[in-house]
């Protein structure tokens, strides 16, 4: 049996999310990106619609598109349960129409689903019908830059007597077409029995693809903002290689710290700890009285 026949045992696999922040998400990109004001809400590839109950309870009109009919009839049991007026759309998200406009719409959990650039182009398509003019699209998922970071995960939930252990994993297909084939297998047991629930499917891999003659021009001072944490000594190599290599006059490199208003702390003055600076704050903070800190440190100062 696949795991879209079995609603609630898939929201539980996933029930380790922290869904009011999520929605918090939602609501911080509408305020800083969208050029409407955010009422009606589609979710697509909504699946058992994780974020509905929330979303409604902020007074939000939600619409949850999916092809699984199981997962759109559990969504509607859910809304019936707390008294919400929720609407469902049963359709194939790679190419879609609604009667209705939205103000917002999202795919979370990498739920995305293309086997083809002609499908992810037709899905954006479809997105872009059903939106207002100013409405925005929020994807949540993985850029891949390398093909070796495939791999798979795996994690346990315990709830209401339940054990579902969850298993995921991801192995190339075809490397002309950037392909991978996903399988997700759940395994229930419930009073001792087990239940394995599995799906495999063909994914789209989306790699960034940039033609740097089109935003980088000689002698230009070149702002990259980073969304991660580097060393000094990486921040150095970055800005040599591409000096050198794109005859940039200067390259900042700006390190992006939300504030808890949601504003970008954007500080061009960003200054990189050394590796060794990291190493050893790491080591100093370690919490635990199985490692002796003193000895580590020496031990690393004399690598």
């Amino acid at each position: 049996m696949g795991v879209y026949e079995e609603p609630y045992y898939y929201e539980v696999a996933f029930d380790f999310r922290n869904i009011p922040k999520e929605v918090d998400f939602i609501e911080q990109c509408a305020k800083r990106f969208s050029k409407v004001t955010m009422k009606k809400i589609l979710d697509i590839g909504c699946g058992p619609s994780p974020h509905m109950l929330e979303l409604a309870k902020r007074g939000y009109d939600f619409t949850g598109l999916d092809l699984s009919q199981a997962m759109l009839e559990y969504s509607m049991q859910k809304a019936r349960s707390v008294g919400a007026n929720i609407k469902t759309i049963q359709a194939d998200m790679r190419n879609f129409e609604t009667k209705d406009k939205f103000d917002f719409a999202f795919c979370m959990l990498g739920s995305i689903v293309a086997e083809s650039n002609q499908d992810f182009l037709s899905h954006l398509d479809s997105v872009a019908n059903c939106l207002r003019s100013g409405g925005i699209y929020l994807i949540n998922a993985s850029i891949q830059f390398d093909w070796v970071k495939l791999g798979s995960e795996s994690w346990t939930v315990l709830k209401a007597g339940l054990i579902v252990n969850v298993n995921w994993q991801a192995v190339p297909l075809n490397l002309v077409e950037q392909t991978i084939l996903e399988t997700l297998t759940i395994e229930v047991i419930k009073e001792g029995k087990t239940k394995t629930l599995k799906t495999e499917k063909i994914g789209k891999l989306v790699f960034p693809s940039i033609k740097e003659d089109s935003i980088m021009k000689s002698k230009m001072h070149l702002k990259v903002q980073l969304d991660i944490d580097i060393s000094f000594e990486e921040a150095n190599f970055i800005k040599e290689t591409f000096v050198a290599n794109h005859d940039i006059r200067e390259i900042s490199l700006i390190q992006d710290k939300t504030n808890m208003d949601g504003t970008i702390d954007d500080n061009p003055d960003a200054k990189f700890e050394s590796v060794d600076q990291i190493v050893t704050e790491q080591l100093i903070n370690i919490d635990s009285d199985s490692f002796d800190k003193k000895l580590l440190l020496e031990i690393y100062n004399n690598l």
